[in-house]
């Protein structure tokens, strides 16, 4: 089956996910974390790509990249030539590292973007690995609040926001969770344990209130009937 064309952003910022193979673990320890940034923003620097957000998660990996030119392709060629036979001769394995081609998502406007930004650094949270943001240290959140700049350029997004607007962003409340399960089912799709986790951590919700945000993360009547136990006319 041919390769469908991807989309492209007018400003050339992108949403992008890498995922272990098979979903498998990639990352066991610091080393193995730091040698990937190091790696990754070696190449980001060889392409003139800038790293505005990132969050580094044990099987998978959330980017928003700013390219300057079309160089996507060579970018994670280069990386992947660099960073996988160092890894796998790390950890005693041969053969691919990454689940096949990374998902990239053009980002247009200013709305997507902070939604890009606000769920790249809630995956930690929302994936149970901490309570706030600010305990997870594989992610730009605190690089953000802490103005140093490590690994993404915070520039380009401090200059369009306040650090109060962007304090505002990542507070963590209802309003919060609820978009990044819908974030989560229209990008990726969610799966059933995904669903009854959701609906467990909001078991005192009003039902029509769940059933709106079942819909919105695209889950289908069928499912929506079963996991609240209703007439799938009524949905």
């Amino acid at each position: 089956m041919p390769r469908h064309c991807r989309l492209l952003s007018e400003q050339n910022i992108y949403h992008i996910v890498m995922k272990g193979i098979n979903a498998n673990p990639i990352f066991f320890d610091d080393n193995d974390y730091k040698s990937f940034l190091k790696y990754f923003k070696i190449a980001c620097k060889d392409y003139n790509v800038e790293i505005l957000a990132y969050c580094v998660m044990n099987n998978h990996i959330h980017f928003m990249l700013k390219f300057n030119g079309e160089t996507m392709a060579e970018l994670f060629k280069s990386f992947g030539a660099r960073f996988v036979p160092k890894y796998n001769a790390v950890h005693s394995r041969v053969g691919p590292l990454f689940n096949g081609r990374y998902y990239s998502s053009p980002i247009n406007d200013d709305r997507y973007l902070l939604s890009v930004l606000r769920y790249i650094h809630y995956n930690p949270v929302k994936s149970g690995l901490c309570k706030n943001l600010c305990d997870y240290k594989w992610s730009s959140y605190n690089e953000y609040f802490e103005h140093n700049g490590l690994i993404a350029n915070i520039n380009y997004i401090e200059n369009l926001y306040s650090e109060n607007e962007l304090q505002m962003l990542h507070i963590i409340d209802d309003q919060v969770l609820d978009d990044a399960f819908v974030f989560t089912g229209i990008i990726y799709g969610v799966d059933e344990e995904e669903i009854i986790d959701f609906l467990k951590n909001n078991e005192n919700r009003d039902k029509n209130d769940l059933i709106e945000i079942l819909k919105q993360a695209k889950i289908s009547k069928r499912k929506i009937s079963e996991h609240l136990t209703i007439d799938r006319r009524s949905i």
